[in-house]
């Protein structure tokens, strides 16, 4: 097991008292869902998946999400992995998202990324697709929902 001392004094304290120290693990950060797309122009609300979001049952730790370096408009902590974040409007792609209880903080790295505001304005392209250098210069493949298939 450890040991911790503090200003050179382990285990109690002057005065009889006695100093206990307890290791609080940090929130972890899984992903994130959203029902809705999340335009750069407006935010939105996401659903952060992780562990330890609520552990311990006192109400005054603070506890904080960002996306970004934004914090969250609206923070609702749903449960122990879960908690709803009112994303703020910006713009950025690869955005880290972090979730910070007292003392700790999770973060997770490369999660986020706003819908394109090229976007808004032109309209969604519609279904991706990946040019490919083939024979035939037109031809490329397009991602279906049932995998994979080559059209020309």
């Amino acid at each position: 097991q450890p040991s911790v001392s503090v200003d050179g004094v382990a285990g109690s304290a002057v005065g009889g008292t006695t100093t206990a120290f307890e290791y609080v693990s940090p929130p972890l950060v899984f992903g994130w869902e959203s029902e809705e797309v999340i335009w750069g122009h407006t935010g939105g609300d996401i659903t952060i998946t992780g562990q330890r979001f609520t552990e311990t049952l006192n109400s005054f730790v603070p506890r904080k999400a960002f996306v970004g370096a934004e914090r969250c408009l609206a923070e609702y902590w749903l449960s122990d992995t879960h908690m709803r974040c009112t994303v703020p409007p910006g713009g950025g792609v690869f955005l880290p998202l972090t979730v910070s209880v007292f003392p700790g903080e999770g973060k997770l790295y490369r999660a986020f990324t706003y819908y394109p505001e090229w976007e808004t304005i032109l309209g969604r392209w519609g279904t991706p697709f990946l040019w490919l250098s083939a024979d035939d210069a037109n031809s490329f493949v397009l991602y279906t929902a049932g995998g994979v298939s080559e059209v020309e």
